[in-house]
């Protein structure tokens, strides 16, 4: 970044940019699939992304823009809540045809995918399983720490992961994933879009939180 600004300054150009932070999830499974939608109406702005399921990298100076998800408050920062959403399980195509008969009770006896946050306020398993009454010991099964690989895992039947659907839904429309069993759950934590309430944004700023927020409402009318 400092090279292209020295280029510029060099060149006479002007240039804009925007930072923003979000989770490795939301980045792969959300915000991706839309991005260039954001470029092509912008193509003046230099669109900086800074990935990390660490909370902590979220509060780096540059960042001017955040997704994150939790409660909606933060110390210092404005939160606008983007959608609600729905945790559900899923698996691959042809681990659900084998098991296709299972009740919903004995989903915790089957091959289970965990996900180890970072943040403990997170939703796992054990949470889940209490949230739709089902009585259950301690769940073992493969642990991943990046939710894409552990898609890709559930996408190749090697058992099932907790899928929230804003994230999911688009690959189980595709065929790569299947809903498995009836149940589902609201999610505890939602994603917002944040900022710094001690700063201005920026007008590049300005321009993707209003891209940002017209994509949430899409969002929200594909998931109702």
């Amino acid at each position: 970044r400092c090279s292209e600004a020295v280029q510029a300054a060099r060149s006479g150009q002007r240039t804009e940019s925007v930072t923003l932070a979000c989770t490795d999830a939301f980045a792969n499974f959300w915000l991706m699939p839309r991005i260039t939608d954001f470029w092509k109406k912008c193509p003046g702005i230099t669109l900086n992304h800074l990935i990390s399921d660490d909370v902590l990298d979220f509060r780096r100076a540059e960042v001017d823009l955040r997704i994150r998800p939790g409660n909606g408050v933060w110390a210092n920062e404005t939160s606008e809540l983007l959608f609600p959403d729905t945790i559900y399980p899923v698996c691959g195509l042809d681990f659900a045809a084998k098991h296709e008969s299972v009740r919903d009770a004995d989903l915790p006896a089957l091959p289970l995918l965990h996900m180890d946050w970072t943040d403990p306020e997170w939703p796992r398993w054990d949470d889940f399983f209490r949230s739709v009454g089902i009585a259950h010991n301690w769940t073992q099964g493969r642990r991943f720490g990046k939710y894409a690989l552990q898609l890709l895992a559930a996408e190749a039947n090697q058992g099932v992961a907790m899928g929230w659907d804003a994230l999911v839904r688009p690959l189980v429309d595709q065929g790569r994933l299947a809903r498995f069993t009836s149940l589902s759950v609201l999610a505890p934590i939602e994603y917002y879009l944040t900022w710094n309430d001690t700063r201005a944004l920026s007008a590049p700023a300005l321009q993707l939180k209003a891209w940002i927020i017209d994509q949430s409402r899409a969002t929200r009318e594909s998931l109702a």
